[in-house]
């Protein structure tokens, strides 16, 4: 799938939490980043959901020249937030998988933009916006 495709299909069918909307645009702005899944926090919290004031968003990269500029830019926009950088907003790495659980060969790297009680996601989402602009120069 195109990136402008995945773009689109996310505007129209995704159900994205409303404070973290901008966040999502704007990660998705940035080359070879695709995010595949968030929560925007929830009063009452059921399993795999964040707690109120709390936020994830979850991306994959391609794993090129591109990809690795705007995961420096995005770890570069996190440490310009406001406040201690530990206790409001991080950048976590994983690994999924797949079907695989046993083969370390397996499976993908996939990245989590966490957001702790305080972070505002609109104020990562602005730095990340200047980001874009300057990376599509």
């Amino acid at each position: 799938m195109k990136k402008d495709d995945w773009k689109s299909f996310l505007e129209r069918k995704a159900n994205l939490d409303p404070n973290i909307l901008r966040l999502v645009r704007a990660l998705n702005s940035l080359p070879a980043v695709w995010t595949f899944s968030s929560c925007g926090g929830h009063e009452n919290p059921s399993a795999g959901q964040e707690g109120p004031g709390e936020f994830n968003i979850n991306f994959h990269l391609d794993q090129n020249r591109r990809g690795w500029k705007s995961l420096k830019f995005i770890q570069w926009a996190i440490q310009e937030t406001e406040g201690d950088l530990d206790e409001r907003i991080r950048l976590d790495v994983w690994v999924d998988p797949g079907e695989d659980e046993n083969d370390p060969r397996a499976g993908i790297l996939c990245f989590q933009v966490k957001g702790h009680p305080g972070a505002d996601p609109n104020e990562l989402a602005e730095i990340l916006e200047e980001l874009a602009a300057i990376q599509q120069e």
